[in-house]
C-alpha cells in the first residue's frame, strides 16, 4: 500500500510534485494520491489502477481555499486493467489531454466531480481531448453539486459486450452553480472512440 500527499493546510506555499514520465498509482497493489490546499502535481501520461489486481485512487481538492491541481499533459486512464477512482472535490482542478475510464475488459473505472463550497473554486475536470467512459471495461462518471467537466468529444460505453458506461450529471452546488458536463464535439453512446481516433484521443 503506497500513499502520496501533496499540499495541505500547514503548507506555507504551493507544494509541487513534477513527474516527467508516466505516473502510475496502483500498479499491481494499492496506491493513493492526495492533492489538497495549494498542492500541484504535474505529470505526463497517468494511470490509476494499472494492472489486473491493482487499485489506484486520486483525490484532488478538499474544500480548501487554495486551488489543488493535478495537470497531466498526456492520456489519463482511470482503471486500465485494474480498478481506478478519481475524485475531484471543491477547490480541486484536474487537467488532462484525453481520458479513458474503464479501459480493458475486466477493468473498473469511476470518476466523481462534485462540489462548489463557499470560498472555494468549483470542482473541475478540464480535458483537452476526448473522454471515453467505459471502453472495453466498466466506467462511470458522476458530476454533482456544481461540479464541472469539459472535454472535446465523448463516448459512453464501448461496442463489445463486456463494456459498460454510465454518466450522471445532476445537482445544484452551494454557490448556485449547476453540475455541468460540456462536450465540445460529438457525443457517442455505445461506441469506443479509441477505435475511431488516433492514439492519444
Amino acid at each position: 500500500h503506497g500513499k502520496a500527499v501533496v499540499g495541505g493546510a500547514n503548507a506555507s506555499r504551493v507544494s509541487t510534485w513534477q513527474n516527467n514520465g508516466h505516473l502510475r498509482v496502483g500498479e499491481s497493489g494499492v496506491g493513493e494520491l492526495w492533492v489538497s490546499d495549494g498542492g500541484l502535481v504535474q505529470s505526463a501520461q497517468a494511470t490509476l489502477g494499472r494492472l489486473s489486481g491493482g487499485s489506484g485512487s486520486a483525490v484532488v481538492g478538499a474544500g480548501t481555499a487554495r486551488v489543488a491541481e493535478w495537470a497531466s499533459t498526456g492520456l489519463l486512464t482511470v482503471g486500465d486493467q485494474g480498478s481506478g477512482l478519481l475524485q475531484v472535490q471543491s477547490g480541486g482542478l484536474v487537467r488532462s489531454q484525453g481520458a479513458v475510464v474503464g479501459q480493458v475488459l475486466g477493468a473498473i473505472g469511476e470518476v466523481l466531480v462534485s462540489g462548489d463550497a463557499s470560498g472555494t473554486e468549483r470542482a473541475s475536470w478540464v480535458n483537452g481531448g476526448s473522454l471515453q467512459v467505459g471502453a472495453q471495461g466498466q466506467g462511470s462518471m458522476a458530476v454533482r453539486s456544481g461540479g464541472l467537466v469539459s472535454n472535446r468529444g465523448a463516448g459512453i460505453g464501448g461496442a463489445n459486450l463486456g463494456s459498460l458506461g454510465e454518466v450522471t450529471v445532476a445537482g445544484l452546488g452551494a454557490q448556485g452553480q449547476f453540475a455541468t458536463w460540456q462536450v465540445d464535439g460529438d457525443l457517442a453512446i455505445g461506441v469506443d472512440l479509441q477505435a475511431h481516433e488516433a492514439p492519444g484521443l
